[in-house]
């Protein structure tokens, strides 16, 4: 399904300009034309971690990959094809606790030789310096998978299945069209077709005749923008929400100039 939306801009007009080389023999009209293709989405792209964090790297790793097989076999299960579940990329780094007690300085009470009291105060350097020799490092390791859907339905479901498998920062889903060229050589038609129809009611308000074409510039790159991106998944989000995707803006804007004839 494809709905197309018509901007109009604002209009420049141009008469005698001396801007480019052309300019110099005609009379022109500049206009700049816009369209917009709206299309539904049919791809949808969602990235989520595995995180875990201990002593042993061997021992976290091997927590890691069990839930990664569990994220994977449940995309399998939906019937995502291999070639669009990546789980490749695994990270580890140190990771350092902050403590729960933050200790600024400590003072010692101590008896002096001739019997007075004293005071020996430590300070904060020593004791993390001692803290710091007694602990054992850690390490966080993660695993991070991306998941490639074609029926947005199946997101849902498997939203619900990787979230009793304690998954970790899942990411927004992104979606995408099959077709944007072709989707977007469309909206170009259009924005050039719009720029014509600018250009004729320009010349009819001014008593001028329009004659050719003697510039065309693209302005626009056939970028896809989302009207519409679905929202992080939370605990707090009912399993059986049905997602709602919106759909995909594709644009297109092009500068024509229109000699005037005389």
């Amino acid at each position: 399904m494809i709905k197309s939306i018509v901007y109009l801009t604002i209009i420049f007009l141009f008469i005698n300009s001396n801007a480019n080389a052309f300019d110099d023999d005609y009379s022109i009209i500049e206009v700049k034309g816009d369209a917009k293709v709206s299309v539904e989405p049919n791809t949808f792209t969602l990235s989520l971690s595995i995180v875990e964090i201990g002593r042993v790297p061997t021992k976290i790793k091997a927590v890691v990959d069990n839930k990664s097989d569990l994220v994977v076999q449940a995309a399998k299960d939906l019937g995502v094809k291999l070639s669009n579940i990546n789980s490749a990329k695994i990270y580890i780094r140190p990771f350092e606790e902050k403590p729960s007690i933050t200790i600024q300085g400590l003072a010692i009470n101590q008896k002096m030789a001739n019997n007075q009291k004293g005071r020996v105060f430590v300070g904060v350097d020593e004791l993390n310096d001692e803290r710091h020799n007694t602990s054992h490092q850690k390490f966080e390791l993660s695993r991070r998978i991306t998941v490639i859907f074609s029926n947005i339905e199946h997101y849902d479901q498997f939203l619900t299945k990787v979230m009793k498998i304690e998954v970790n920062n899942i990411s927004q889903l992104n979606m995408s069209a099959s077709n944007i060229e072709q989707h977007y050589q469309q909206a170009l038609k259009r924005a050039i077709t719009n720029a014509k129809q600018k250009a004729n009611r320009i010349a009819k308000q001014t008593e001028l005749s329009l004659g050719k074409i003697v510039y065309l510039k693209e302005l626009s790159s056939g970028s896809a923008q989302p009207r519409f991106r679905q929202a992080l998944f939370s605990e707090q989000t009912s399993p059986v929400h049905a997602s709602q995707t919106g759909y995909i803006s594709i644009s297109a804007s092009v500068l024509i100039k229109f000699a005037i004839e005389e």
